[in-house]
């Protein structure tokens, strides 16, 4: 028979569905079938008293699932050897045990080839065997590879990189016996290739060693590296292996205890990072006291074994062995330095990440992404590919729905999103940290909104502003970036909305106001806690599914009075006058907080529970918000902090807030508070094609809501997001088949929001 077929159809006619131990023993004994005695050396060493088991007494079967072939994400196209594949063992229908399966492979540069044909034949990844030690020769045998190939054969890299240097340097002695390390300023060495490292402080920072005013000059005549804390010490290690003698590290560059040197050397940050060499990112530890090389979870025989397997041609081979690994066993979806709000644009920021995190040993450069075991992370695919300006970001896909320069505005909510999941230690570098990253989003929208294409134009049912020439923005400020906003994105970018369901991820209780003279209330910065821009992801996916839902904008923005960050400045933290002076229809409304025992019995709405990020669960927030309008109609709302409630458990209240009647008359005798100090301000709709209005998008109303300054007339703070759904509001249909919209009331008004 032919190496490359099964006789019995099992593979090609059940792959990935159970099947019956015995038939591949059959098949393998009877026909001699490469392919399922292949599976039965798999067994042999996975579960061999089942081959043996002919009671008969036990439904004992194997499923195989081959690996994914590509992973795709927004700018590269490449095999995936992550998803390898695996087989699942079943008995009596319960999954007992579940490996992953990869060819073994020794050589660093054919994993670094992209082979299209050789990964299409392929049942399992590829991968190396993973080193046991971060500090092994191989380890270092293989970042060097990367390293080199990256050099040698990449654009990430150029002579305007080489011609910077920070202000100042560790030097290392290129003999790898000297016992200290020596502080350099920049005038002291010739331009040369320097490391950066990125590392999480800690906690506990007692004894850690850092530059200050008064050990300063002793550290430019030398420092012992015994009396470095040991993630630092690692950092030196690792340059050495890899032939760098010059190292930025931030406690000992910056002289810690000189705020004016801070400020300065601060601001000089991302360039440090951007022009590096090389970036050593320890994701793990979470100390600097405990450096970073040594064992490897993922290299422990725990995770991975080679096992004697032979695979057939047509499965990838011939093969001998094959790496068993535990399915169960995967990376945190977490490391400690990615829940360090600085540390973010550390890893947007270098052309070149060699990473060390405790599993194994990675790779990310602005072309190629690699770890030990082959895999190429979906979610590693290019940190912000958009925005990191490598060979694949300016390349276009005519099938693409959205245009390069609409995209970089999602990628900037995304970005947004992730970093307001990370924690800083002062809430006053909320904008600060992230100055880098706004000057490559400038230069990225510079290089991007030239090239806008007639195909932008058609896309204005989702992003009209962001495509369309006249410009929703008052002269001067389309373009601009104001507090966390920018000028050309504005009234989407006001959307965000508080993301509970990642706040209980986070362990953290409650989100918090950060002092209003940091960020203005309408900006996301203005938050202690995870925002979500929902909203713009789920009607994306309806435009990409062809539902076609139009946008129209509802509110004009008239002033922003803030300055914008331009790109030679730190900063973008707004003061106290910050403000917008903005036009729309405002409402009038009260506010009615439940009790988390009544919450509850509230209807729960499709469209809450997508931007919740839910499903079809329950909502995470503990109590629920309503405003309504003086005709006594009700609608959900977010508000941006929770508040305790304002209705007793159990009151009568309770329906009239959140079942209104069609005709306003609910029965409980409660009236509308004409002096209310609440009011709701119209952003944005989407209107339905209605010819789609089955397909779950119905016409959607964004608004802010807004709470009245004291002692002003029209001059507000946000307090909230809510959105108005035509065909699942909280009231009744109308009998006389009228709509309910809540803005029909209002009027088209002027509105300061500080």
């Amino acid at each position: 028979m032919a190496d490359s077929e099964c006789p019995n159809g099992l593979w090609d006619e059940h792959l990935g569905t159970a099947i019956d131990v015995h038939e591949f023993k059959d098949c393998s004994g009877t026909n001699k079938c490469a392919y399922c005695g292949m599976l039965l050396d798999i067994i042999t060493h996975t579960k061999p008293s089942w081959l043996a088991d002919e009671s008969g007494t036990r439904d004992l079967s194997i499923a195989i699932k081959p690996r994914e072939r590509w992973v795709f994400n927004t700018n590269l196209s490449l095999p995936n050897s992550k998803g390898s594949g695996s087989i699942r063992l079943l008995e009596d229908g319960q999954q007992v045990d579940s490996v992953q399966l990869f060819k073994p492979i020794t050589d660093v540069q054919k994993l670094s080839l992209i082979s299209w044909d050789r990964y299409e034949k392929l049942l399992f990844g590829e991968s190396l065997n993973i080193a046991p030690s971060s500090d092994s020769a191989i380890a270092f045998e293989r970042a060097s590879h990367w390293l080199k190939d990256c050099a040698d054969n990449h654009s990430c890299y150029n002579d305007a990189q080489r011609s910077f240097l920070p202000s100042r340097m560790l030097q290392i002695e290129e003999s790898g016996t000297s016992s200290s390390v020596q502080l350099v300023e920049r005038s002291a060495v010739s331009a040369s290739p320097y490391a950066a490292l990125s590392y999480c402080w800690g906690k506990d920072t007692s004894g850690v060693l850092i530059t200050t005013k008064a050990n300063y000059s002793s550290h430019l005549k030398g420092i012992p590296v015994a009396s470095l804390p040991k993630t630092v010490q690692d950092a030196i290690t690792v340059c050495r292996r890899l032939g760098i003698y010059l190292l930025w590290v931030d406690a000992l560059c910056i002289v810690q205890d000189d705020g004016e040197d801070w400020r300065r050397e601060a601001e000089k940050m991302i360039d440090v990072y951007f022009n590096s060499f090389l970036t050593i990112s320890a994701n793990e530890p979470n100390s600097c006291k405990l450096g970073f090389l040594g064992p490897q979870r993922f290299g422990s025989s725990e995770w991975q074994r080679s096992v004697p397997v032979q695979v057939p041609p047509g499965l990838g081979g011939p093969a001998s062995h094959l790496l068993f690994r535990d399915s169960q066993m995967e990376r945190p979806k977490l490391f400690s330095l990615d829940s360090r709000g600085w540390c973010l644009q550390e890893s947007v920021m270098p052309r070149r990440r060699l990473v060390f995190d405790g599993c194994e040993l990675s790779w990310n450069c602005m072309e190629k992404m690699f770890c030990e075991c082959g895999h190429l992370d979906e979610e590693a695919c290019g940190i912000y590919p958009l925005l990191r300006t490598g060979r694949h970001a300016d390349e276009e896909d005519d099938d693409e729905e959205l245009s390069t320069y609409a995209k970089l505005h999602l990628e900037w909510m995304d970005f947004v999103e992730q970093y307001s999941q990370r924690a800083l230690t002062k809430s006053s570098d909320k904008l600060i940290a992230i100055s880098g990253v706004v000057r490559l989003f400038q230069t990225r929208f510079a290089n991007t909104k030239s090239k806008e294409t007639e195909k932008d134009k058609q896309i204005l049912g989702l992003l009209r502003n962001l495509v369309v020439k006249d410009s929703f923005m008052p002269p001067g400020t389309s373009g601009g970036y104001f507090s966390g906003l920018w000028g050309d994105c504005f009234i989407p970018n006001l959307t965000w909305t508080v993301d509970h369901t990642q706040l209980e991820k986070s362990g953290r209780m409650e989100h918090k106001k950060i002092g209003e003279s940091l960020a203005p209330s309408w900006s996301w910065a203005s938050i202690d806690g995870p925002v979500t821009f929902r909203h713009m992801e789920i009607s994306i996916g309806a435009w990409r599914e062809r539902m076609n839902p139009e946008l129209t904008l509802d509110a004009v923005v008239q002033e922003v009075g803030c300055e914008p960050i331009v790109t030679d400045k730190l900063g973008g933290n707004a003061t106290g006058s910050s403000f917008i002076r903005i036009s729309g229809s405002l409402v009038p409304v009260e506010l009615a907080v439940l009790h988390p025992g009544d919450a509850a019995g509230a209807p729960q709405y499709f469209w809450y529970r997508r931007m919740a990020g839910q499903g079809d669960g329950p909502i995470p927030c503990r109590r629920q918000c309503f405003a309504r309008t003086a005709r006594l109609q009700s609608w959900r709302v977010f508000l941006d902090v929770e508040r305790l409630p304002t209705i007793e458990k159990g009151s009568p209240l309770v329906d009239c807030w959140s079942h209104p009647r069609h005709d306003g008359s609910n029965g409980c005798g409660c009236s509308f508070n004409s002096e209310t100090e609440y009011a709701c301000l119209r952003l944005m709709t989407y209107k339905a094609n209605d010819g789609y209005r089955t397909n779950n998008v119905p016409t959607i109303v964004l608004f802010l809501v807004l709470k009245l300054i004291p002692g002003s007339t029209q001059t507000y703070q946000r307090i909230g997001l809510g959105l108005w759904n035509k065909d699942e509001g909280v009231q009744e249909a109308p009998t006389n088949g009228g709509d309910y919209d809540m803005f029909v009331e209002a009027s088209f008004q002027e509105a300061t929001i500080i």
